[in-house]
């Protein structure tokens, strides 16, 4: 419930105050978003409060549940604050210790796309959930080719059925989901209101 009321507030906190005055008189709100509009509108020096019993209405006669609006954003975090700035760390410990200088130039460009990726995520901005498709390609890219590289480094060679085997399944497991996660999620990193 307190995550509802919370993804609301952060919501209806950019909302002109009588838009919110508006949305609270048609009615049709469940009683946690009569509630953080109350809330944000008595922080703002408005208590024309309206009985909750008027403007409310069940769950199940909603046409749309607040369940089904709120977007679960636990992968978001732990992509945001562990797997990218952890791949942006070990990219720059790359750069300074690695005598090749083609490695260290695009293990540069990862670092630099990942952490300030990270970065514009974490302030949700728009141009950051853009850069992240390029973050996720990298990742993707270096989950293919860094068996391949390892096996070579120690003189191993690979079938290319093996490689071909990676890409298909990574893009399946990896990409895929990605893709689907972060399109449904769009709309946490613009000015939208629900």
């Amino acid at each position: 419930m307190e995550i509802k009321a919370e993804y609301l507030r952060q919501r209806y906190s950019t909302v002109e105050t009588d838009e919110l005055i508006e949305l609270r008189r048609k009615g049709g709100l469940t009683d946690v978003a009569l509630g953080v509009i109350n809330e944000i509108l008595n922080t703002r020096g408005v208590s024309d409060e309206i009985p909750a019993e008027l403007t409310t209405q069940s769950e199940e006669t909603t046409p749309r549940s607040i369940e089904k609006v709120i977007l679960k954003t636990k992968w978001l975090s732990i992509w945001n604050y562990f797997c990218l700035p952890i791949s942006g760390i070990i990219n720059i410990y790359t750069v300074l210790f690695s005598p090749d200088i083609l490695f260290c130039f695009i293990a540069a460009m990862f670092a630099i796309v990942q952490l300030s990726t990270a970065w514009g995520l974490h302030f949700r901005k728009l141009w950051a959930w853009r850069l992240n498709w390029v973050a996720l390609l990298m990742s993707y890219y270096g989950g293919v080719t860094l068996p391949r590289f390892i096996k070579l480094s120690y003189g191993y060679e690979e079938p290319g059925t093996q490689l071909v085997l990676r890409i298909f399944f990574g893009a399946l497991i990896w990409l895929l989901p990605n893709i689907i996660y972060w399109e449904k999620r769009k709309n946490l990193f613009t000015k939208k209101i629900i």
